[in-house]
């Protein structure tokens, strides 16, 4: 597999690829996250899928179920691609599952589990209901919203800016 077409590059970040306890390759951690359960869960499954009747990839494909993983939702760019997207696979009657920051991967995908070996599925449910857990997912969702917020400001600093540089020549 070649890595060079799934490589991009985000706006102050560096293109990052990381290797999957299958072999797979990814492109973030939350990806690498959804690989290793559907590995460890023994679900086949394919690593960014061009999507029906369009140039998009999906990050999974499992059976006719395409898996997005929204990790970089907030930022203005992406949403509007994500929401693009989303609009592309309700259009075409395309399954899909979403999956975001904080939500748990057991969960969204349980129905992909082989069913003599949904019990794991149980174990997972009660360990993400943990007193600890439930805290730091509520860190996690603050989090998420104070990167927002900055993001939201730092994009308003910037047109501020290039209105000024536009205004000033």
């Amino acid at each position: 597999m070649t890595l060079a077409p799934y490589r991009e590059v985000v706006k102050g970040r560096k293109p990052s690829v990381i290797k999957c306890k299958d072999g797979h390759y990814v492109k973030s951690k939350m990806e690498k996250a959804v690989d290793d359960f559907l590995s460890t869960h023994g679900i086949p499954h394919e690593v960014y899928p061009t999507i029906p009747h369009s140039n998009y990839t999906a990050d999974f494909k499992v059976g006719d179920v395409y898996i997005e993983v929204w990790g970089l939702k907030g930022r203005k760019d992406y949403d509007e691609a994500m929401k693009k997207k989303i609009e592309h696979y309700r259009m075409h009657s395309i399954r899909m599952i979403s999956i975001e920051r904080g939500q748990n991967i057991a969960a969204k995908l349980g129905e992909l589990i082989p069913r003599q070996r949904r019990v794991d599925l149980d174990i997972y449910k009660k360990a993400s209901e943990d007193k600890l857990v439930k805290e730091i997912d509520k860190e996690i969702e603050s989090l998420e919203e104070k990167l927002s917020e900055l993001y939201r400001q730092r994009n308003q600093i910037i047109d501020k800016i290039v209105k000024a540089m536009l205004s000033s020549s």
